[in-house]
């Protein structure tokens, strides 16, 4: 976990910003506290139509690819506490073994998607960035309505959003 939104933010910004321009859509980098992901920084698309995050705002752990990704790359004590927890709204519960599934997807793959878990019609890519040390830094993050990111863009969108988290662990 991030024990400084705000510095994580600032490490973050330029790399964000790249990204917004890069893909016309909503970027942001979002940083954990206890169960909860924050978002710490976002950079909304030009766009008409686009996804607006408001800094701070918070989701719970489990739902929306950044937040799964916080989620993936937690301590494993920590992610085992949070498991049986694990339930989106308006949705039946997921089983822990499945959960843990997907979970080892992400850290294999190195990113998350999320078709309209938080907000219908919006799809979100997201990838984790790292402190020297190994531990998750945040989570970087593009949004959008969910027919702008299909197949072809959401393809560059995975290598666009892993592009940035790794230059802000680097």
């Amino acid at each position: 976990t991030c024990e400084d939104p705000a510095s994580s933010a600032a490490i973050a910004e330029v790399y964000i910003n790249q990204l917004a321009a890069a893909t016309g859509e909503t970027a942001l980098f979002t940083t954990r506290m206890g169960d909860r992901v924050f978002c710490s920084l976002s950079v909304e698309s030009r766009q008409a139509v686009r996804v607006s995050a408001e800094p701070v705002s918070n989701t719970p752990l489990f739902a929306g690819s950044s937040a799964k990704v916080h989620l993936a790359y937690m301590a494993d004590a920590g992610r085992a506490r949070m498991l049986p927890r694990h339930r989106l709204p308006n949705q039946p519960a997921v089983e822990p073994k499945t959960l843990e599934q997907l979970l080892q997807r992400i850290r294999d793959q190195g990113y998350a998607i999320s078709d309209g878990e938080i907000e219908a019609a919006v799809r979100s890519v997201s990838a984790p960035a790292f402190f020297p040390s190994g531990a998750l830094l945040g989570a970087v993050t593009i949004a959008a309505p969910a027919y702008r990111l299909q197949d072809a863009a959401l393809k560059q969108a995975v290598l666009h959003v892993v592009a940035a988290a790794r230059h802000i662990t680097e």
